[in-house]
């Protein structure tokens, strides 16, 4: 997904109202944004970055619920009436977020047009969680990494897939040494070809959907 892409599809007039009423924040690596349990005061658009998700259900019980990256939003509470967060918000790299507070929020979206693209957004986060979601049950450490590098080979809008070892790593629950033997193992065998830090291409789609399809669920 393109950095600012809620920005760069909203109308204009609605666009210059965002920022107008925003501000710009920047976290570390390893910080939170929020915390489970936190009033729902603002709402969120990453500028640059990626975010991890994380459900606390017991002392020491955490789920996953989500990724978060370049573009996308944390909005779901302020629309749906939510007083608390019901996640925390891990920062997986370093972010730049813009952040707005909820009244600020009401009035942006105040219009019919706007109700039903962010109904459109939602709709587009569900399937992208429900995905993820199908790919992390994966039996096989391989098979969870094809996966993801076929679901992200579509999101992406350059040549190439940019995922670090330890963003592959958090996305589908694998340590990261477990990450970069099967990523060399792959480009051994000629299905990827990684290109720097943080960047790969896929070299042949076919073998790697033979490699996620594998692994029967």
């Amino acid at each position: 997904m393109s950095k600012d892409y809620v920005l760069s599809t909203l109308p204009e007039k609605d666009k210059a109202m965002f920022l107008k009423k925003s501000s710009r924040i920047s976290l570390k690596k390893g910080e939170y944004l929020f915390n489970q349990g936190d009033a729902i005061e603002n709402v969120y658009l990453i500028h640059h970055g990626h975010i991890l998700l994380v459900k606390e259900d017991g002392a020491d019980d955490k789920k996953i619920v989500g990724f978060l990256s370049d573009g996308e939003c944390i909005w779901e509470g302020a629309l749906l009436g939510d007083k608390e967060f019901e996640y925390s918000t891990v920062c997986l790299t370093d972010i730049e977020v813009f952040t707005m507070p909820v009244a600020d929020f009401d009035k942006v979206i105040s219009s019919k047009k706007m109700y039903r693209y962010l109904i459109a957004l939602m709709s587009e986060k569900l399937h992208d969680v429900n995905r993820i979601n199908e790919i992390i049950i994966r039996r096989e450490p391989e098979s969870r990494i094809a996966g993801l590098l076929c679901y992200y080979d579509v999101r992406k809008s350059g040549e190439y897939i940019e995922l670090t070892l330890d963003e592959i790593a958090e996305k589908i629950n694998l340590r990261m040494e477990t990450v970069s033997r099967k990523l060399k193992q792959m480009e051994k065998d000629g299905i990827i070809k990684r290109i720097g830090k943080g960047k790969l291409k896929i070299i042949s789609y076919k073998k790697l959907n033979a490699t996620f399809e594998f692994d029967v669920i």
